[in-house]
């Protein structure tokens, strides 16, 4: 009874509120073309999902502190600072509501409402999905009824759903006074999210239509959009119901690979696939992302490739998953396969400012051509070998990474924005910064703090642990703007940033922060310009925490060839300087040191005498520095005294209890290692998160063997693919590359017949060669020539989300390749015998791949 009551006053207040309502901020053309209300015009958004009042509430909340809305107003600040005006969420309904649909009035609600009316006052428009139906809460109608399935597949979990919904769509945000239906910011709903109709998918239309009826029983006159991508096997009966558009994802790497994904994704990105679009079409009905992401990858480049894709695909909004807290980013916690924040990955943050700027410019269905050519469109440019997106306009330049792009027009500028150096700015840190033009001569300098990976933030995370870290260190930095001159003054503007200097030719030295850069001669009052777009202009904030340690980054060289150079670099993450950075080198009775050189504020470098190259022999070494009293030794990372202060004896053999750095120098004639299972494996990328890489113990002795397999439900074709990453196995062996003459494979197939496996070498500009060799039963070395490579197409890896993606990538490159370009291996092998048979769980055993 009380349900009903519930219902029959929410239905009652919905009635006057109808009569009273605004109308929506969008509609839907006759072409199937979503336009703003206003003025006709297309809905052209783009933005990012964020979840601090639900996701992951029991981890993240102690991270964030007490006052989850300054976290709120910091985040949005950032985003609002990145160009987005656009946000999506997927509601997680069981912290807000009973077994029967109510809404209840607690701190996520409430933390809700605030966060809309936050984007709001940034003019950031908002698409909300109000039900997960995936979180275990007590007392929650989606615990009741068993998640997502059981409430798509019982009918008696449709009322509760339908209360919730009307009461959701009603709620009235206490700080905008503004119901959610009535709120012209909030410019579509999508009814629930990723539906999982599979186990009574005659239900589909039913259930879609029951819900779209609920809400717009209530006077909701928003577009409401229904998952797609979900649903694909099933999409027929969805295009019959009364949902008005078509709701999309992207994640073109896969998810949870466990680390970051290395090699050229381009070609992953080259092209959206939306393999019902004529339905889509014909029905009238528009398309939104609801979330995308290039998830385990590093590349700022990936963001602006996916925008240009999307829009010649015909989506009108795409929102990331997700951006992190600033307070909690540096764990990663919150969704580990995913990692975006401002402060703790500057280079993706600069790369999803150009990606919003490439979605804004790039026309409905505009296209490019393919993968190489789409890399340049309009003013953007995208190259992986460099990792730079770039925005090059008449009044923009942005740019990801270190450039010497040339601004097509300098004296226009209005905005730039960065990492590294550029034509316009020369600086030392590793933080992002934005340039803002406030009148001529007048600029806002906004600086964040440097920013490093500490570990790899796709590895399992824990709220106790820092992925990422940032530090805020002065560094010089010179600006060259021609209306500035070369002797512009500086000043602090935010909170306690009481900088006054004046530029020497155009230099000076910076700290995080905002500044105003004030020509020579020019009157500004700050006081009349207190914003700018959507900021404040003393608006900062950056992480409050201090790292937990000092780190040493440092990528050791496992072989090089004799008679090759070996330098080696390290930075040192300190909040303090360290002193007496040095290599120790060991050998039987002594300990040799070098001094390393200081290259920046956390680099240094040092290359070995040619003794250590000259012969093939194995090099352990320690790199050391001193912090205060303190001396500090890796790779064990120990605080202890100084290793040769030691007394070292003629048979010592090692100067501590750790292990060292070891370098083998080895022969020109030895094989190159491209993949070895006992060191490598955990780096493979698999095709999704059902393949299966198993370590096995190997008859040789202190070696491992690994066995590739996929499950008996394979369902991404006959074909099963393995990758790996083997440049950096290569880098050291360069001058030897031209003395080798084929592939070896040591492995063994686990079927009663031979199997065929295709090796296929995937070069940096996204082209691949394939040669295919036989691999018996027995546990051998198997060989194919070098020259019987030829350019061949190959499987997309890691497969994506949705699975309608482009399975293949066809080459367009010549005959003849460079063994130096080699960036990656893949392996490829069927599921199905030579007769036509299909096999159960097809599975190769391998010990390691070489060049000889």
């Amino acid at each position: 009874m009380m349900r009903n009551y519930m219902r029959f006053l929410v239905f009652v207040l919905s009635l006057h509120s109808f009569s009273i309502g605004a109308q929506s901020s969008t509609y839907i053309d006759d072409s199937g073309v979503m336009r703003w209300s206003i003025n006709d015009k297309e809905l052209c958004v783009f933005g990012t999902n964020y979840a601090v009042p639900f996701a992951y509430w029991d981890l993240r909340a102690p991270l964030i502190g007490d006052n989850h809305k300054k976290a709120i107003d910091e985040d949005v600040y950032h985003m609002a600072r990145l160009g987005l005006d656009g946000f999506r969420i997927h509601v997680m309904e069981a912290f807000i509501s009973d077994e029967y649909g109510n809404l209840i009035e607690n701190q996520h609600l409430d933390l809700f409402d605030y966060l809309l009316y936050k984007l709001k006052q940034r003019g950031i428009k908002m698409y909300i999905t109000p039900m997960y139906l995936n979180t275990s809460i007590d007392g929650s109608f989606a615990n009741k009824y068993g998640f997502n399935i059981g409430c798509l597949s019982d009918r008696k979990a449709f009322p509760a759903q339908e209360n919730y919904l009307m009461q959701f769509v009603s709620h009235v945000n206490p700080y905008t006074g503004t119901s959610y239906k009535d709120d012209v910011d909030i410019i579509a709903f999508e009814i629930v999210n990723e539906p999982r109709h599979w186990e009574k998918p005659e239900l589909i239309i039913d259930y879609a239509n029951t819900m779209y009826d609920a809400v717009k029983s209530i006077g909701c006159d928003k577009p409401l959009l229904y998952n797609m991508t979900t649903c694909v096997d099933f999409i027929d009966d969805v295009l019959k119901t009364k949902v008005n558009g078509g709701s999309f994802q992207w994640y073109p790497t896969g998810l949870t690979s466990n680390h970051v994904q290395k090699g050229n994704f381009l070609p992953n990105v080259d092209k959206y696939l939306v393999p019902f679009d004529d339905k889509l079409k014909a029905s009238k009905r528009p398309k939104f992302v609801y979330e995308f992401s290039p998830s385990d990858t590093n590349g700022a480049y990936m963001y602006p490739a996916m925008a240009r894709s999307f829009r010649e695909a015909g989506f009108q909004f795409a929102a990331h998953f997700s951006y992190d807290p600033l307070h909690a980013a540096h764990t990663n916690i919150e969704y580990k396969t995913h990692f975006l924040n401002l402060a703790y990955t500057p280079k993706k943050a600069i790369g999803m400012m150009i990606a919003s700027e490439a979605f804004h410019q790039i026309g409905l269905y505009e296209s490019f051509g393919r993968f190489p050519e789409n890399n340049t469109f309009k003013d953007f440019r995208l190259s992986y070998e460099d990792d730079l997106a770039i925005l090059n306009s008449e009044e923009k330049l942005y740019y990801s990474t270190s450039n010497a792009v040339n601004p097509k027009n300098i004296e226009a500028l209005k905005h730039v924005a960065g990492t590294g150096n550029s034509q316009i700015i020369k600086y030392e840190g590793t933080g992002a910064y934005f340039l803002d033009r406030l009148e001529n001569g007048v600029w806002r300098f906004e600086v964040m703090p440097d920013a490093f990976w500490v570990k790899d933030p796709f590895f399992v995370p824990y709220t106790d642990g820092e992925s990422a870290v940032v530090l805020s260190k002065n560094h010089d930095v010179k600006i060259m703007l021609p209306d500035l001159g070369n002797a512009f003054s500086i000043e602090g503007i935010n909170k306690e940033n009481v900088l006054k200097v004046v530029a020497q030719d155009n230099s000076f030295m910076i700290h995080p922060g905002v500044y105003i850069l004030k020509a020579k001669d020019v009157d500004f009052n700050l006081k009349n310009t207190r914003k700018i777009g959507n900021i404040q202009l003393n608006e900062f904030h950056i992480p409050n925490r201090k790292i937990k340690q000092d780190y040493l980054l440092h990528d050791p060289v496992f072989n090089v060839s004799k008679g090759e150079p070996i330098t080696l670099s390290a930075k040192i993450i300190s909040e303090e300087q360290p002193e007496n950075v040095e290599v120790i080198v060991l050998s039987r009775g002594k300990g040799e040191t070098f001094s390393m050189r200081k290259i920046d504020t956390y680099s240094y470098a040092v290359t070995l005498p040619d003794k250590y190259t000259n012969a093939p022999q194995v090099i352990r070494y320690h790199i050391s520095y001193r912090l205060g009293n303190t001396y500090r030794s890796f790779p064990s990372g120990k605080n202890e005294p100084y290793l040769l202060s030691r007394t070292i004896y003629s048979d010592d053999t090692s100067l501590d209890d750790s292990e060292s750095y070891q370098i083998k120098v080895i022969d020109n004639q030895y094989p190159i290692v491209l993949f070895d299972a006992s060191s490598d494996w955990e780096a493979i990328t698999h095709m999704d998160r059902k393949s299966s890489v198993k370590l096995i113990p190997s008859k040789i002795p202190n070696k491992t063997n690994i066995i590739l397999s996929f499950p008996e439900r394979n369902k991404h074709g006959k074909d099963v693919a393995f990758r790996y990453f083997c440049k950096n196995n290569m880098l050291s062996r360069a001058k030897d590359l031209d003395l080798k003459t084929k592939i070896v494979v040591h492995g063994k197939s686990h079927f009663q017949e031979t199997l065929d496996v295709k090796i296929q070498l995937i070069l940096k500009d996204g082209s691949a060669y394939s040669g295919t060799l036989g691999i018996d039963q027995k546990m051998d070395d198997y060989a194919i020539s070098l020259h019987d490579f030829k350019p061949d197409e190959y499987i997309l890896l890691p497969r994506p989300y949705p699975k309608f993606q482009a399975k293949y990538f066809e080459t367009t490159s010549q005959e003849v390749f460079k063994l130096s370009d080699v960036e990656a291996i893949q392996i490829v092998f069927s599921e199905v015998g030579n007769m036509g048979e299909k096999r159960k769980n097809p599975s190769l055993e391998l010990g390691w791949i070489t060049m000889e």
